[in-house]
Parts: structure tokens; sequence; C-alpha cells
């Protein structure tokens, strides 16, 4: 049976590995759950969570790999218990069900396969109606727990990049923070770009009621899109409600190099997106967002390295020199090593919220905090999780 390996989360003192997987399709959730023992209960719809969670010990270096695919025999899971989780649990949204216990494999590599790539078809839609608005551009970098959701607002125009949501959040949780991002009011377009494929960058999404589906005109997603049961789901959604599921494509390898690289993919007025060309790793072969404002220039940069967004910058002439707001990558954890130095080289000033919350991870770290804070000259950042949403005019 084919699965995803969505997330690992590491207890560094212990070497636990708290594992969340997904599954192919839906009818082979059900059939794990029945080797086991346990009951999905589907009810009949393709909007049904599909993630199931279990904590292991790897041996070695032969776990589970994050955004890889394996084919295991559910047999190996057959020392675990199936629970499924209640609608108002942590998670609920894309968690189905804990496996309790510990499975009889502390070892995986064996059952690695080449990775499952879902077709999702591109599209000539532009990311926005109106590319060279007129008056100031504002942008809000939300407080949605350990997820991003960031939101540029012209007189045209609405776009969101990543639409997340902390997976410690439950359901309702989750619904009151896509309420209270005003959507249903909302009279201008509305864009979504989500950056990579981690359900902290799409979590909110699972949760929109009909109303709000219908607000939205199109879904740009990078194109190496795991063909997992949860994509389906929102695949489903979108297409139910009449909105358009956008693949864009790597970009090309410079002189056939293998090493990632963002480039501009494409430019429309003061909306610049950079694509990055192929590679296995998830956070840094996504999709970057560029605005170039009346007074800074705004960089969306999701889970990317620092060091491959400069690059990429560094290659757009009407940015150098300009004040620039960076949302810092990665939530404030590692995205290769941010310095200062460098960034304060090619821009003026620099203004870095962070995008964070509860995590395991100790985001944000503090050797990306220290180097945040030089590249603010000495300025303290501002985190949602302690001082809430953070919104500019630009």
């Amino acid at each position: 049976m084919y699965f995803y390996v969505q997330q690992i989360d590491i207890d560094k003192a212990t070497r636990h590995h708290d594992v969340i997987l997904d599954v192919a399709t839906m009818d082979d959730h059900i059939r794990f759950a029945s080797v086991l023992g346990g009951q999905a209960q589907p009810d009949g719809t393709t909007a049904q969570a599909s993630m199931l969670r279990f904590t292991y010990t790897p041996s070695g270096y032969d776990g589970l790999k994050e955004g890889s695919w394996y084919d295991i025999d559910p047999d190996v899971f057959a020392s675990t218990q199936y629970q499924l989780v209640n609608s108002d649990d942590a998670g609920a949204s894309f968690l189905r069900a804990n496996l309790v216990g510990a499975p009889r494999q502390s070892s995986f590599a064996q059952f690695l396969i080449k990775p499952r790539v879902a077709k999702v078809t591109t599209s000539t839609l532009d990311l926005v109606v109106e590319p060279n608005p007129v008056g100031d551009i504002e942008l809000t970098v939300v407080d949605c727990g350990h997820g991003n959701w960031n939101e540029i607002k012209t007189a045209n125009d609405r776009v969101i990049y990543d639409v997340g949501a902390s997976r410690r959040f439950t359901k309702a949780q989750v619904r009151a923070l896509v309420a209270a991002r005003g959507i249903l009011g909302e009279t201008r377009p509305i864009s979504v770009v989500i950056s990579h494929w981690d359900v902290d960058h799409y979590h909110a999404l699972l949760e929109f009621d009909p109303a709000e589906f219908a607000k939205l005109r199109v879904v740009f997603t990078p194109s190496q899109v795991p063909d997992t049961q949860t994509y389906r789901r929102v695949s489903n959604l979108l297409t139910n409600h009449g909105v358009t599921l956008a693949a864009q494509q790597p970009a090309s390898r410079p002189n056939g190099s293998r090493a990632i690289v963002l480039q501009q993919h494409w430019n429309r007025g003061i909306f610049t997106m950079f694509r990055a060309t192929p590679g296995r790793s998830r956070n840094q072969t996504g999709i970057v967002l560029g605005v170039r404002g009346r007074r800074e220039v705004a960089l969306l940069t999701g889970d990317h390295h620092y060091d491959k967004v400069l690059a990429a910058m560094c290659n757009i002439p009407t940015y150098q020199g300009c004040p620039c707001i960076l949302v810092a990558p990665h939530h404030g954890g590692l995205a290769g090593s941010p310095s200062a130095a460098n960034w304060l080289a090619s821009f003026s000033v620099m203004t870095t919220p962070v995008s964070c919350g509860v995590n395991p991870h100790g985001h944000p770290i503090a050797d990306v905090v220290n180097e945040l804070t030089a590249m603010q000259q000495g300025a303290t950042l501002w985190r949602t999780d302690i001082n809430g949403t953070w919104t500019r005019s630009f």
C-alpha cells in the first residue's frame, strides 16, 4: 500500500519520530483500517480527512523520510491500534486516525519508491486582473499559528500567498481563522498561491465554506504535488466550486546544473513570480512572490532558503537598493544560513516579520533571530506568536 510521508517531528532527547502519513486513496485508508481491526467510517463524500499519525524510533538512517513515498505492507502496522480522531482534536481537518503503539519495523528504506506526482493542469490565468494598481499596496502577515498565510491587497486585487494554519489547530480554530479574514465580504477578485504542498501552507483551505470558495478565481501551485488523497480532496473542493487549480511548471535548469535555484517565472507590472528548478526538496522547489510597492519591495518566501531567494532577487534590477520587507522563510527555522551583511548589500533597509506559533522545533531559532535582527539593524522582530497579525502599506 502506498503511503506519503507528510511530516516528521523529531524529539531530539528520545529520538522518537512523530510521523504523519497520507494515503494514495480513501479506499486504501479504509482497507488499511480494516487490517488493523478499525473502522474508518467513510461518510460517502470526497471531503474526508485521510492522514494517519504514529510514533516510532527509527533504526539508524533507515527511517521514514519527509516528503517521500513508500510501498509498505499494512501488516507492518498490525501491532498498532487504529483510533479515529475526534472532530475537536488538533489537526482533525486533515488527520483521520492515530496509530497507537509501535510498528513492527524500525527500518523503512526497503519500502522507498519513486515519487507519485499528481497531474495538475496548467492555466493561462494571470495572477491578478490589474498588475499596475493605483495607490498603496497592503501586505498582511496573518497570525495563523505555526503556519503561513500572507496577503497582498491592492485597489483591484487580493492575493493570498499560502492559506495555512498550524497543524495543532482544531477544525473550529481553523474555521475561526478563515472567517476572521473577511473573505465573504470581499468584492475584489481573490487569487491564491500555495508556495509548496506542505499542510501548514494550505491547511485553512480545507475549512473554507462554499460561499468563500465562490470568492476565489484561481489557486496556483507548484506542479510537483504528491498524488495523495488530500490532494484529491483539495482538487475536488476547488472543482466542485468552480475554482481553477493551476500548476506552475519548474524553471529550466541553467546550463544543465542540478542545483536548485529560483528563477523569474513571469512578471506582470508590480508582481513577479519566481519558480524553482526541479529537485527533491519540497521546501526549496516551490513558488516565491515578489511585489514592488511604491516605497518598498515585499518578498513572500514560504520555506525557501535565504541564499536562493537573495540570488534570485539580485537578478531584478528594479529591486536593487530598495527598502525590503522579507517575510522570514520557514517560520524562523533553518532555511539555509541568513546573512545580514549580504542582504543589506542589496537592500537599503530590511524589515523581517516572522510567521510562527507553538511548535516542537524551537522556531524561530536563536541564530536566525539574531541574524534577522541584524538585518533590521537591531530593531526587535515582529513575531506573530507574540505580536499577532502584522500589516503594512508599502
